[in-house]
């Protein structure tokens, strides 16, 4: 006899053990499932916002007939700005920085708040006002080609051939840039990075560096294979430098030649029919999150979880639960996963609130994909919830008569 009680006592310690490990299991899971959103959210969020907004793009130097660009509202929201950068046909189109380090902007926007795609900065080595004969500027290289991630197309001549136009406006002055050369390096390089050493103009070790690690080139009207001297301060060269892909040290940059322009230059670049072709794809999108898409997610969610909540009620004893069923649950759980996370990829709710968006019809879609099977579900069992209904009336009632009797 006590052997038999001895063994219902381990029984019950190795079930509840089992209920325990079962427990924390799931919490486990769903805490690996939190962190994974969390991680697709941070990295969408990286990449959206590693383009200028339109509330940024606003700030933009821009001329119209008889005027000149001014910086005084660019400069309001950082005294750091030295210059707004932009290469035509191409998504480099952002306010350059420059920090008392090459530290200070590389997890840090034009804002100065924390960021981790950075902002484009100019080295702190080199003066302020592009004044001298060699600038290095540097930039994250974002897998959407956001920043500086467009330099990779460079390696094609036929990219260089069509996209060398650039424009510098800094609070001096306008600059035309005319990119000449796509070199790779590495982050060490002294005959790309060492501006100090360049001060007096002299950039023949440059020249011959380029030569050797070119993967493009354009030589037609560019001075510097001729003549690298650069103590004309007419003449100047830019390096536009971000990271390689695939390589921790490894680096591409552009190399253009800066010079004097005026506000004809810029206009014929920016022309109103030309603006949208020379703006960046993604600059200036996702300004604001759609509140209908927050709704088909949350009544995604009222409609798969009560299902499992009344399979539980009524269990076993009412409903015969047949594989379509599971199936169809398994397939709304897949959906409802899915639509939670394109929602966090797509949205972001620290932006001004919309009704509706280009993405609202896939929203929709899921919604309308989980209420059907939703339905196909309530239609298969609903004779057994009728049961079940009924037996649950007979069994209160039954329970209620006995109690008056009693009483």
């Amino acid at each position: 006899m006590k052997d038999k009680e001895n063994r219902g006592w381990v029984d019950r310690i190795i079930l509840y053990a089992d209920k325990v490990v079962i427990l924390l299991t799931e919490i486990l899971v769903a805490l690996l499932l939190i962190f994974s959103i969390y991680v697709l959210w941070d990295m969408s969020y990286s990449d959206r916002t590693a383009f200028s907004s339109w509330e940024l793009l606003k700030y933009r130097p821009s001329v119209e007939e008889g005027e000149e660009p001014t910086f005084n509202e660019l400069r309001s929201i950082n005294p750091d700005v030295v210059g707004w950068l932009t290469v035509y046909n191409t998504n480099i189109d952002y306010p350059v920085v420059q920090g008392k380090d090459d530290m200070e902007y590389v997890s840090r926007d034009v804002y100065g708040e924390f960021k981790l795609t950075g902002s484009i900065f100019l080295t702190s080595e080199n003066k302020k006002d592009f004044s001298d004969p060699y600038n290095v500027i540097y930039g994250h290289h974002m897998d959407n080609k956001a920043m500086f991630g467009g330099i990779d197309d460079y390696k094609t001549q036929s990219y260089l051939d069509s996209h060398h136009d650039g424009a510098l406006i800094t609070p001096n002055g306008i600059y035309k840039l005319d990119i000449f050369a796509c070199i790779t390096t590495d982050a060490y390089e002294k005959k790309v990075y060492d501006v100090n050493a360049k001060k007096d103009g002299n950039l023949s070790e440059l020249k011959k560096y380029a030569e050797k690690h070119q993967k493009t080139r354009r030589m037609s009207g560019i001075g510097f294979w001729d003549n690298a001297s650069y103590d004309d301060s007419s003449r100047r060269v830019v390096a536009l430098s971000t990271c390689a892909t695939g390589d921790t040290a490894g680096r591409t940059v552009l190399l253009a030649e800066m010079s004097a322009a005026d506000e004809a230059y810029l206009r014929s670049h920016e022309s109103t029919s030309d603006k949208n072709l020379m703006e960046a794809e993604g600059h200036g999108k996702n300004e604001y999150w759609a509140v209908l898409n927050l709704i088909c997610i949350l009544l995604s969610l009222l409609i798969t979880f009560p299902i499992h909540k009344v399979k539980e009620k009524f269990g076993k004893k009412y409903i015969h639960k047949k594989r379509l069923s599971y199936t169809i649950y398994v397939i709304e759980g897949v959906l409802l996963v899915v639509g939670v996370v394109f929602f966090i990829l797509t949205e972001d709710m620290r932006l001004p609130v919309t009704i509706l968006d280009k993405w609202t019809p896939v929203m929709i879609l899921i919604y309308a994909v989980i209420l059907g099977l939703d339905m196909i579900v309530w239609y298969k069992n609903k004779p057994a919830y009728e049961k079940a209904d009924k037996q649950i009336n007979d069994e209160t009632n039954s329970k209620a008569e006995n109690k008056a009797f009693e009483g």
